[in-house]
C-alpha cells in the first residue's frame, strides 16, 4: 500500500467528533473470572483489552461500539460489544455521526487517534476526561471541512484485502 497523502486533510477538536465518557470502575476482586458472557475490559494491550468474560449487574456496563482508551496506559482498543471495565479512567469514545460507527471507522480513527494523542501522553501520562478536551485529531475531509468517513472505512476495507492476500500467500508458501 501506498503512504497516505495527507495535505488535504483537517484537524478536528476530538470532541467535534466523539462522544467521550469515562468508563465504569469494577475492580478485579470484585468479579468472578470466566463467570459470565460480558467482557472484562482492562487497559491491556493484550487481546484487545479483555482478560475474561464475567456477569455484572447490566447497570455496571459500558455501552459497545466504540473505542476505548487506557486512562493510564494509553493503550486504544475497539470493543465491539458491552463490556465491563477495570478502570474508571479509561475512556469510552463513541462517534457523534452515528451512521459511521462502524468497525473499520473506528479502526481508522485509532490509527489516527494514536498519532494524535502520542505526542502529548506516554505510559503513566495519563489521559482524562479533562485533558482529552483540549485534544485535536487529523483526519481525511471533505473540501467544506467535513470528515471524510467513507475514506476511512473503505481504506481500511482495502488494508484487510491487502494483508489477507499476504497472508494467504505465506500460507501456501508454508504448506508447500
Amino acid at each position: 500500500m501506498k503512504r497516505i497523502d495527507t495535505t488535504c486533510w483537517s484537524t478536528y477538536k476530538i470532541t467535534d467528533i466523539f462522544l467521550v465518557k469515562n468508563t465504569n470502575c469494577v475492580l478485579s476482586r470484585d468479579i468472578m473470572p470466566d463467570s459470565g458472557v460480558y467482557p472484562y475490559v482492562t487497559a491491556s494491550s493484550v487481546n484487545n483489552g479483555v482478560s475474561t468474560y464475567v456477569n455484572v449487574d447490566p447497570i455496571l456496563l459500558d455501552k459497545g461500539n466504540c473505542i476505548l482508551i487506557g486512562g493510564k496506559t494509553l493503550v486504544f482498543s475497539y470493543q465491539e460489544n458491552d463490556f465491563v471495565s477495570n478502570d474508571s479512567h479509561n475512556l469510552a469514545l463513541y462517534l457523534i455521526e452515528t451512521k459511521y460507527r462502524k468497525e473499520n471507522v473506528y479502526l481508522f480513527l485509532i490509527t489516527a487517534l494514536k498519532a494524535s494523542l502520542s505526542k502529548s501522553y506516554k505510559w503513566t501520562d495519563s489521559i482524562s476526561y479533562r485533558a482529552i478536551q483540549k485534544n485535536t485529531i487529523l483526519l481525511p475531509s471533505y473540501p467544506d471541512g467535513t470528515p471524510d468517513y467513507n475514506f476511512m472505512e473503505k481504506f481500511i476495507d482495502k488494508l484487510s484485502v491487502h494483508v489477507k492476500n499476504h497472508l494467504d500467500k505465506l500460507s501456501s508458501i508454508i504448506s508447500l
